[in-house]
């Protein structure tokens, strides 16, 4: 019965954030508050897909970028109750997978956020989603990782219209009740890495990226020393070549004078 009553107040919080979404767009464009799927719009995938009767407007270009299936969630396989051991594993492989692919996505451009979906329902099933500081960064990654093969799989990286995730998490996923549909939420269920191992990650990007600037910086400095090098040369051997013109004039007024 209480799980009954959870569950509607979950399917109420879904009408409510989409009635909530639907005003958002209207605010920014009445004309299309009935025809934008706010799902989609609001957490990167909708589970009707393609059989949506609404519009799912894929951004040409975002800062963020999402892998469908690219995570292939060991949860899948398992057919006992999880317990402490087996969720204390799970996260072991969750750390393996975000740091591998941290250090992957960094090379592209500087990361803000980067988010692993931990739900199984299908539309949003190993879903990973990679939020750069820049246009520029998620571009590159999105160039690199298209068609590339992963893990057996072909990915197909697209861009998405997420730019902020506080709304997309599911509320109470993590807490003392959990979410009364579980796994098969509407909304996402982040498997975050550890917190140390977080840490880490962002602290080494860093340096990665200051290390960058250091190198780009010896190589500019370099280049003004050769083009001053270069310049100091040319000058001191047209200032010799004139001393050379100044000098056979001299003799020529010499033999002059002589004659």
């Amino acid at each position: 019965m209480n799980n009954n009553l959870q569950r509607e107040k979950e399917d109420q919080r879904d009408r409510d954030f989409q009635r909530r979404a639907n005003n958002d767009t209207h605010r920014i464009n009445h004309n299309s508050q009935n025809n934008i799927c706010s799902f989609y719009q609001n957490i990167g995938a909708c589970r009707h897909g393609e059989m949506c009767v609404l519009d799912h407007c894929i951004p040409t270009f975002s800062r963020t970028i999402l892998i469908p299936q690219m995570y292939q969630n060991p949860k899948l396989k398992l057919k006992e109750r999880i317990s402490y051991t087996i969720e204390k594993e799970l996260q072991n492989q969750l750390d393996t997978f975000y740091k591998d692919l941290f250090y992957e996505l960094m090379k592209y451009g500087e990361i803000e956020e980067l988010m692993v979906s931990d739900n199984l329902t299908p539309h949003l099933l190993g879903h990973v989603y990679v939020k750069y500081v820049s246009d520029i960064g998620a571009n590159r990654a999105f160039k690199a990782l298209e068609n590339k093969l992963f893990n057996q799989t072909t990915l197909k990286p697209e861009f998405s219209p997420v730019v902020n995730f506080d709304g997309t998490r599911c509320r109470a996923n993590g807490t003392s009740r959990g979410c009364a549909r579980g796994d098969f939420c509407n909304f996402l269920h982040i498997r975050d890495p550890s917190p140390t191992l977080l840490i880490n990650l962002f602290k080494d990007q860093k340096e990665y990226y200051e290390d960058i600037e250091r190198q780009k910086e010896l190589s500019e400095k370099k280049t003004r020393y050769s083009d001053e090098k270069l310049s100091d040369e040319e000058n001191y051997k047209s200032k010799n070549d004139n001393n050379g013109e100044n000098d056979s004039y001299s003799d020529s007024q010499e033999d002059n004078v002589k004659k």
